[in-house]
């Protein structure tokens, strides 16, 4: 289940917290991946994210209701953002970057692979819903966002095979509070020949979305 919840009282730990409470509780039987947002937020942020939010803020998706509804007062147009092409350009950059390090064959060391590979995951899957979906989150948790990347194209479930061969939790590694000190330590060339796909794989994906959608 993919819930929006509207309040100014939760923030991304929480979320995370939500997720896996649900999870823990229901013995996996159930999945919520959350998001939220303050109503002012949402109402503030409708010059840009304006197509996402009323096909999904309508009466039918509607779960629980305050006494004081939160009223958003809709734009008669979509206006136009380049934010995504902007953010698309710095990501394919940061991608080129990684390639032309990975291509050194007198490369001594992996240092800072890691965190470059941390910066550029996180990237591709802000993107991803704002490509597809014009949405684009805050920084809520990886796991979150992955989440969201699946819904908004089920492509994205195919790479779990890749997933599942890293010898170590994929978005353990992606989180830079996890990897700062230790980013290098299990990235053999045959992990990062893994990863090297992930991240093609990935970016193969959204730019399918990117030939049609705004960016």
């Amino acid at each position: 289940m993919y819930l929006l919840l509207i309040s100014s009282k939760i923030n991304n730990d929480s979320l995370f917290n939500i997720m896996q409470m649900v999870s823990k509780q229901t013995e996996g039987r159930f999945n919520v991946v959350p998001i939220a947002h303050s109503g002012a937020w949402i109402q503030e942020h409708l010059w840009e994210y304006q197509g996402f939010f009323q096909k999904v803020m309508i009466p039918e998706n509607s779960i629980f209701q305050a006494d004081v509804p939160t009223v958003i007062h809709w734009h008669k147009e979509q206006l136009y953002s380049d934010t995504c092409a902007m953010q698309y350009r710095d990501c394919n950059e940061l991608y080129n970057k990684y390639k032309l390090l990975r291509s050194q064959e007198e490369l001594k060391s992996n240092e800072g692979l890691g965190l470059i590979l941390s910066a550029l995951f996180y990237r591709i899957g802000a993107i991803f819903p704002y490509a597809t979906l014009g949405y684009r989150p805050n920084d809520i948790n990886i796991r979150i966002l992955w989440k969201l990347c699946e819904y908004a194209d089920p492509k994205v479930k195919n790479l779990d095979y890749l997933i599942q061969k890293l010898p170590f939790d994929f978005f353990e590694f992606i989180n830079p509070n996890k990897n700062l000190y230790r980013n290098s330590q299990f990235l053999d060339e045959d992990t990062l020949f893994i990863l090297d796909e992930l991240a093609q794989g990935f970016l193969d994906i959204l730019d399918g979305h990117l030939e049609w959608s705004f960016c």
